[in-house]
């Protein structure tokens, strides 16, 4: 005949997940939904207010005035050095290069307009604050890029040889 359900040991196995390990699961979702749920009482209850913007569109700014002569005299420098117009090419193809003025501009306009149409909404606050701590960690990185170039030109020029050298090939 069939065998009992004491022989059959997938049978115990699924029993004793069913009767020990559900209840565990329950109560970590249960657990977890409490958790959320305070973070998001939390989150409602911060008042936000939108004078940060202000100072956040100044030291975008601050931060303009001084990426753009930095790099301009870095570019000059290098191009003066070696006395070659390459070298101004490959800075200003850089994606950082491009990409940062716009960043910074767009951050200032929208902070800008936060500010005029005074809106209070927490989400759009928060971008404009994440966008100015993105704007800060590729101001870093420019001018970490902007050292090297000073101490490395050599090795920078032969790096960008070489990547274009294999894109070609």
């Amino acid at each position: 005949m069939g065998k009992k359900f004491e022989d059959r040991p997938s049978i115990k196995i699924g029993a004793v997940m069913f009767w020990f390990i559900f209840p565990f699961i329950l109560f970590l979702f249960e657990h977890l939904s409490r958790i959320t749920h305070f973070v998001f009482e939390f989150i409602n209850s911060i008042s936000i207010k939108s004078e940060f913007l202000g100072v956040a569109v100044g030291f975008e700014a601050v931060l303009i005035g001084a990426a753009i002569p930095v790099s301009i005299q870095v570019i000059t420098w290098t191009g003066q050095q070696f006395k070659d117009s390459f070298i101004s090419e490959v800075f200003f193809n850089e994606l950082i290069y491009k990409s940062q003025y716009f960043l910074l501009l767009g951050n200032i306009i929208f902070c800008i307009s936060i500010l005029l149409f005074d809106l209070d909404n927490i989400t759009i606050i928060l971008i404009a604050f994440l966008w100015t701590i993105l704007n800060v960690i590729l101001f870093y990185k420019f001018i970490k890029k902007i050292e090297y170039v000073i101490k490395h030109t050599d090795d920078y020029l032969i790096g960008h040889l070489v990547r274009h050298a294999e894109k070609t090939i």
